[in-house]
């Protein structure tokens, strides 16, 4: 004896297999939004690391300008000798009482 679903059992069944394909493409569709809005915060992620890494930047770059010319003018200029310092004349061997031929 083989059991047969009544008429209103069997469309109840039908309308649950129908409902497989609609879960899938509803879990499809929720993955993709979960997706999407991680991207999104990613995004804002990097635009406030960018507000504050941009202006250290800018400072860094400000820094290492003003060390050049520090070390520029520490040279003398651009093309010029610059004078000796006050350690450097002091080490001078007129400055030790010790003539130059003392090398």
């Amino acid at each position: 004896m083989t059991f047969t679903y009544p008429r209103s059992c069997a469309a109840c069944l039908g309308d649950v297999v129908g409902m497989k394909p609609l879960a899938t493409s509803s879990r499809k569709r929720t993955r993709s939004l979960a997706q999407a809005q991680v991207r999104v915060l990613q995004a804002k992620a990097e635009a406030d690391s960018m507000q504050y890494t941009l202006p250290l930047k800018q400072k860094q770059i400000e820094q290492s300008k003003l060390e050049a010319q520090a070390r520029k003018e520490a040279r003398g200029g651009p093309g010029g000798r610059s004078t000796p310092s006050r350690c450097a004349k002091a080490l001078r061997p007129s400055a030790l009482g010790l003539s130059s031929e003392h090398g």
